[in-house]
């Protein structure tokens, strides 16, 4: 299942307001899918941005709570790989594939 996010999360150095913008974020970018994963998955992530500059981690936790928010995972405890990649552009965005995890799906 592929998934497009127009919009980055907020940076986690905005310490002070960032539970407050995370969830503002998460209000905007709901995923609206039937699709329900309750099993452990596979996780592929592109994360398109200016900032080059921005630690890598500092986009995961609000994307993963963004999953399951949106009821795509029940927990993000679910995410047994994860493979994300930083890509320099000025149109912002992040594309998420989340498959099952190969040892789960028999």
């Amino acid at each position: 299942m592929k998934f497009k996010i127009d919009e980055l999360p907020p940076s986690t150095n905005q310490l002070k307001y960032y539970n407050s913008l995370k969830q503002n974020w998460i209000k905007r970018n709901l995923i609206k899918t039937n699709k329900k994963f309750s099993k452990p998955i596979s996780l592929k992530m592109k994360i398109y941005t200016s900032n080059i500059r921005r630690d890598i981690d500092n986009f995961l936790k609000a994307i993963f709570d963004l999953l399951e928010k949106s009821s795509v995972i029940r927990n993000d405890n679910l995410i047994y790989k994860l493979e994300v990649e930083k890509i320099k552009s000025q149109n912002e965005c992040i594309e998420l594939e989340i498959r099952p995890y190969p040892l789960f799906t028999k």
